[in-house]
């Protein structure tokens, strides 16, 4: 019986543990966001510790298309735009966060990030939609 107690209690820990380096920050929960004024928002996305640096960043560019498009524009441009990782408490892990503050544009403009095109792409696999 004792062995029986411990193969299942050494299987839901192996479960529990392989579960745990494979959860996507959910897309939904990962963001804020403020609206400065007509067509400025500050957005931030923040990742777990299992999110990629680049696929934070690209989650922060789909919500700022998102945004855009909702508003009525075509294409924004970063104001500014940065990276600034965030330990979490008591875990010891720090996740990744981009954040950044855009101008929307309608048409097309130097430098501006189509909305549409980026809206095509899909999420990578460590974020979930």
């Amino acid at each position: 019986m004792q062995k029986i107690v411990l193969s299942a209690v050494s299987v839901l820990s192996f479960l529990l543990l392989t579960s745990c380096g494979s959860v996507p920050v959910n897309y939904e929960d990962g963001f804020r966001e403020n609206k400065s004024s007509a067509g400025v928002y500050t957005v931030e996305f923040t990742g777990n510790g299992n999110s990629k640096p680049e696929s934070v960043e690209k989650a922060l560019n789909r919500r700022c298309a998102e945004l855009t498009l909702k508003e009525g524009f075509d294409q924004f441009t970063f104001y500014t735009k940065s990276r600034s990782d965030k330990a979490t408490w008591g875990s010891g892990v720090t996740v990744p966060r981009y954040y950044g503050v855009i101008h929307m544009h309608k048409g097309t403009v130097p430098g501006g990030l189509d909305a549409k095109a980026i809206m095509a792409e899909s999420l990578p696999e460590d974020i979930k939609n």
